[in-house]
């Protein structure tokens, strides 16, 4: 049975905090060798959740209908050509990597059709990814201003 988005309102789902808990699994991985800023993590997850969920998703969907429980083969195209696009920015296993996540962001988009859980949910798993507890403990972060270093 299909999802329908109006059943769901993303910010009361107890779904949508379990799944950006999840985010965590990213400490699991080994720490990248670049530093993006905080304010290109956040454009770039934005830009990449509007081209990848809002338009390609929702066109695939259109046309390919098939459904195994949650996980819809027009999601799983979609985070194929997700991982296959990141491999030029990437090396292989980080590539590779970004196919589940890609998953859940696909699913998100699928359950609420709202850009702005697929994009905090991104933005929080890459800033999980390439700033681990830097956040938490660096004594360079005070000021908000340092977003756009």
């Amino acid at each position: 049975m299909r999802l329908q988005p109006q059943q769901y309102c993303w910010y009361n789902d107890p779904v949508f905090y379990l799944i950006l808990l999840t985010g965590f699994f990213a400490w699991l991985l080994p720490e990248p060798k670049i530093q993006l800023s905080i304010w290109l993590i956040l454009k770039k997850s934005f830009l990449e959740e509007l081209l990848f969920r809002a338009l390609l998703l929702n066109i695939l969907s259109e046309y390919i209908r098939h459904q195994y429980h949650y996980l819809t083969l027009a999601n799983i195209f979609t985070s194929t050509i997700f991982a296959v696009m990141h491999l030029f920015y990437h090396p292989l296993m980080w590539a590779l990597a970004t196919f589940f996540p890609s998953l859940i962001f696909g699913f998100l988009w699928e359950r609420y059709h709202n850009i702005l859980p697929c994009w905090l949910c991104h933005a929080i798993y890459n800033l999980l990814l390439f700033y681990r507890f830097d956040l938490f403990l660096s004594t360079n972060f005070s000021c908000p201003l340092s977003l756009c270093n």
